[in-house]
């Protein structure tokens, strides 16, 4: 531990049990380094305390990369030390994986297959643990993504998994096999790995039912979540009969609704409903499990939950809607009442907790216009969206492409159209507009920035087949000009007012 001596810039000691490097103010790295190598004989009878020690050294990156240098060496401690000592080990080359010539050496058969039997033998929690950990930032930081998947294949990593899973007691070994799932489902090149077996994803829908640990049900929401996103593992979770995933995922939206009504002890956390309400919206693209959902009720589930006052929820339920507002088929009309959009749409723009819930009831609002909802528009005329919409426009770079979008989709309704052509309106739009983009100018590479030029895109689009006595001629052409400096694109729907 660092010790203070007194107050005055006086040297930051370290200090050890075992006769490690003292450092005083600037570490002279090389010496560090020397006196590394120099303890060699000393660690082989002292491994456990000295490895604790070279973390510190780990805060040096010249000192780190020299003993990614000694990666083969620290491997001999596995194979030779007692198990406190491997542990240790384990911890280091861990820590070391950020390198990818340290994943390298890894990767070579014997070091990779000697990690698998330590993963599933060892009786120590802290190996069998940092083993998957290892097995982790390989295949998430490994650029060479294939001979990982390889290796993966050829050292029946998955069975293992699988058995892992099964057979382990200890709650933080499985955190980090899950943590390994975790982090192959969210890439397509490893989807071939679990959808060979699908007795893996069985097992992690049965984590889904634990009632303790909650760090391990989120890991378990969270690849079923990657799991419904894929089409691949889409098709794998139907083909199976053993877990229904729609009702699973759907009874937990039910469970949650009552569970808020009874004020229930062990009720179910707002994670679990938002990772159950996400990994829903995934599934809604395919469109069998679509079909399912609304066989079981989900949508009176999803209306349940859209009444609970955390925002997240909100937010995570709006996406849902929007997916199966998208339906082509007009198997269900999503319709709003106009009490739960005004809400939503009049709360701070500026407060960044409330964005996402205004920004997804934004995208559900374009999606209901544009699959001509009519009841849906029914309910917005009930209030002056446009007043909102406007707001949120001046209020929210972030938003305020949405809200563009929205003003130009309503104004082919005769209702919006005739305040959407009022001069004053469209005067303050266009001060808008163009303050925003000035505002931008410095991140034109922004995602905001290319999402509020194409809103603007939308607006003048909409109003084009209009006469130009309506707009306000000289702020349009100042309008186009700026927009044409910044986003070439632009210009084709507004050529007419330059003549």
């Amino acid at each position: 531990m660092r010790k203070q001596v007194s107050q005055t810039r006086k040297p930051v000691v370290k200090k050890s049990t075992a006769n490690t490097v003292t450092i005083q103010n600037q570490p002279d790295n090389q010496k560090l380094y020397t006196n590394f190598k120099e303890k060699e004989k000393d660690m082989l009878a002292k491994t456990g305390v000295l490895l604790s020690s070279v973390y510190y050294l780990l805060d040096h990156k010249a000192i780190a990369y020299k003993l990614e240098c000694d990666l083969e060496y620290l491997m001999t401690f596995l194979n030779k030390r007692e198990d406190n000592s491997r542990a240790d080990s384990i911890h280091l080359i861990h820590k070391l994986c950020v390198n990818q010539d340290v994943q390298n050496l890894l990767l070579k058969e014997q070091n990779f297959q000697y990690l698998v039997e330590l993963s599933t033998t060892n009786k120590l929690e802290d190996i069998r643990s940092g083993c998957f950990k290892i097995f982790s930032s390989i295949a998430l930081m490994n650029p060479s993504k294939q001979v990982v998947k390889q290796m993966f294949f050829k050292s029946n990593l998955i069975q293992i998994v699988k058995q892992r899973l099964n057979n382990e007691q200890s709650e933080d070994v499985r955190c980090s096999i899950l943590e390994l799932l975790m982090k192959l489902t969210t890439d397509e090149i490893y989807l071939e790995l679990i959808t060979e077996d699908l007795s893996v994803i069985l097992e992690i829908i049965k984590i889904l039912n634990h009632k303790k640990n909650i760090r391990l049900k989120r890991l378990a929401y969270a690849i079923t979540v990657n799991l419904l996103s894929e089409e691949e593992l889409r098709k794998s979770l139907m083909r199976q009969n053993q877990v229904d995933v729609i009702a699973k995922l759907i009874s937990i939206l039910q469970t949650y609704a009552v569970d808020q009504q009874k004020n229930s002890i062990n009720k179910l956390t707002s994670e679990e409903v938002i990772y159950s309400l996400r990994a829903l919206s995934n599934s809604m693209q395919d469109n069998v499990l679509f079909i399912q959902f609304l066989q079981q009720k989900g949508h009176i589930a999803l209306a349940d939950v859209f009444e609970d006052e955390d925002l997240r929820i909100k937010e995570a339920c709006l996406c849902l809607y929007t997916r199966l507002a998208q339906d082509k088929d007009n198997s269900i009309q999503i319709v709003l009442e106009s009490d739960l959009i005004y809400d939503v749409l009049s709360l701070g723009c500026q407060d960044k907790d409330n964005q996402g819930v205004i920004r997804n009831m934004l995208l559900l609002i374009s999606v209901m216009i544009t699959t001509n909802n009519e009841k849906a528009i029914e309910q917005m005329k009930l209030f002056d969206i446009i007043n909102l919409l406007l707001h949120i426009l001046s209020d929210s770079i972030e938003l305020s492409y949405l809200a563009l979008i929205n003003l130009g989709l309503l104004i082919k309704f005769e209702e919006f159209k005739q305040r959407l052509l009022d001069r004053n309106i469209q005067y303050g739009m266009i001060d808008t507009i163009m303050k925003a983009i000035r505002n931008l100018q410095s991140d034109r590479n922004t995602i905001q920035y290319k999402y509020l030029m194409r809103g603007i895109q939308i607006l003048l689009l909409s109003f084009e087949e209009y006469e130009d006595n309506y707009l306000e001629r000289d702020k349009m052409i100042t309008l186009v000009q700026l927009l044409n400096d910044e986003f070439e694109n632009i210009e084709d729907p507004t050529t007419q007012y330059y003549h």
